[in-house]
């Protein structure tokens, strides 16, 4: 079986290797907290360091913050893949991720549109993936 040089990849192909350019460059950050988080169940565990110690509450702040802002990191990914303007995508990031926003979308006011457009109840964007990519 013989694979041309010049075949034009599919848009599976497309789809997948665009998603791959997006995770890689973050993968080094998620693995670092993951990294964190066993070992702060590690001296969790042994009670090097209780759960109510000020070591605890930032260990756990500094490796829970990572996944909180992903949505902001694969902006910043997706905006270079999509050769779009980085800090214009991370703000758009961070927008979904302010306190005022995450209280209104988790609570919409009943009635409530933008534009005509309804507000409903998305949740949270904090962790998120797909939507981000989306908008971008």
């Amino acid at each position: 079986m013989t694979i041309e040089k010049n075949a034009k990849p599919n848009i599976i192909d497309n789809a997948i290797n665009g998603l791959r350019d997006i995770f890689v460059p973050n993968l080094i950050a998620l693995m670092a907290a993951g990294i964190l988080q066993g070992i702060l169940i590690i001296l969790q565990t042994t009670g090097i360091v209780p759960a109510d110690q000020a070591e605890d509450f930032i260990l756990s702040n500094i490796s829970n913050a990572i996944f909180y802002f992903l949505p902001v990191l694969l902006a910043y990914s997706s905006a270079e893949v999509f050769k779009t303007n980085k800090v214009l995508a991370a703000s758009v990031a961070l927008f979904l991720l302010h306190p005022d926003v995450v209280a209104t979308m988790g609570n919409p006011i009943p009635g409530a549109d933008f534009f005509g457009i309804p507000l409903v109840n998305t949740g949270t964007y904090n962790n998120s993936v797909i939507p981000i990519i989306l908008i971008i």
